[in-house]
Order: C-alpha cells, then sequence, then structure tokens
C-alpha cells in the first residue's frame, strides 16, 4: 500500500488466483480472489489500482493475455470496471505494477516475441488518468529470466530496472529506463 492513512492491502498468489486482503491495523476488512489481477496497489487513502492480465490463450507455453486495468475501493468492496491496455500480447512471468500516492502509475512486462529474444514493455498512468500506448523500452539483448522492477515517484517519474546482455556470453548488466 501506498500512503500512512485508511485500510491497507496485502496481496499474494495462490495457486492460479491471487488473495487480495484488506487491512484496519490488524482487523480483516474483507477477503477477495481474483483469478485475473495480477498485481494490486493502494493509493491514496481510499482507492487501489488492479493490474489485470486475463489470460486469452497460448503460446509455446506462455500466457496469451489481455492486459487490463481497474480503480476499485481500498475496502476491496468494489474492483472497478475494466479498461484495457493495448491489445493481446504473450507474456513471460507476471506483468509487475508500481503506484505512487497520488495514482501515478507503470506497468511492466516481458513480452514474448516469435523466434526472437523478449523485449521489456511498459505503459504509464498519469494520476487521475488512463494508461497510455505501450512502449518497447528494450527491443534486444534482454536476459531471459530477467526480474523487472518498477517504481514511480511523488512527481509521477516513472522507471523500469531489468538485466540485459551487452555482450553475449558476458555478465548480465542493470539496465533502467
Amino acid at each position: 500500500s501506498v500512503g500512512t492513512a485508511g485500510t491497507q492491502l496485502a496481496t499474494w498468489p495462490s495457486g492460479e488466483s491471487r488473495v487480495l486482503v484488506a487491512l484496519d491495523g490488524a482487523r480483516t476488512v474483507r477477503v477477495r480472489t481474483s483469478r485475473v489481477v495480477a498485481a494490486s496497489s493502494r493509493y491514496a487513502s481510499t482507492r487501489i489500482l488492479h493490474l489485470d492480465a486475463k489470460r486469452v490463450g497460448d503460446y509455446r507455453g506462455f500466457p496469451t493475455v489481455q492486459l487490463g486495468y481497474r480503480v476499485g475501493r481500498a475496502d476491496l468492496s468494489s474492483f472497478g470496471s475494466t479498461r484495457t491496455i493495448g491489445g493481446r500480447r504473450t507474456i513471460r512471468g507476471a506483468p509487475v505494477l508500481a503506484v505512487n500516492e497520488s495514482g501515478a502509475a507503470i506497468a511492466a512486462w516481458r513480452h514474448v516475441r516469435r523466434g526472437q529474444s523478449d523485449e521489456i514493455q511498459i505503459a504509464t498512468r498519469p494520476a487521475g488518468g488512463r494508461f497510455g500506448a505501450l512502449r518497447t523500452v528494450q527491443r534486444d539483448d534482454v536476459v531471459s529470466e530477467t526480474t523487472l522492477g518498477v517504481s514511480v515517484d511523488a512527481g509521477g517519474r516513472a522507471l523500469v530496472a531489468y538485466a540485459r546482455e551487452t555482450v553475449r556470453g558476458s555478465q548480465a548488466r542493470l539496465a533502467v529506463r
């Protein structure tokens, strides 16, 4: 959760679903599960931004998903209406999400490309706005098992970090965009 006031949020994967728990101190307010939520983060004192990855198919053992997002209530009484982010894509691993207290956000994922290396893609959202067009921030030399890290500061500036190969067979290097 982002911020200090209001209901807090805890999430974790459980099988094919994600468990979401709204907490008021040590008291559980509500527990919900979702098969499409990939990541969630509370912001301000009453909102949660959910990043969805609804499975719509497979490609060589990797899920093809329709990415989307919803702005819901911090107490989990409502998940909000779904809005899509780009078109369907095949991804490796779970997409990641970072949100600041104002609601500015960045989502990132590894896009699996037919016969080529993965690429790193992102979508950003200004506070109070919608996620914009998908952007590819790294097309080549992405380490296939890289972990993605994302962050967005109080001013809404977002970054993504990942590993990339600079020379074939050498040690991977950290890239930040």
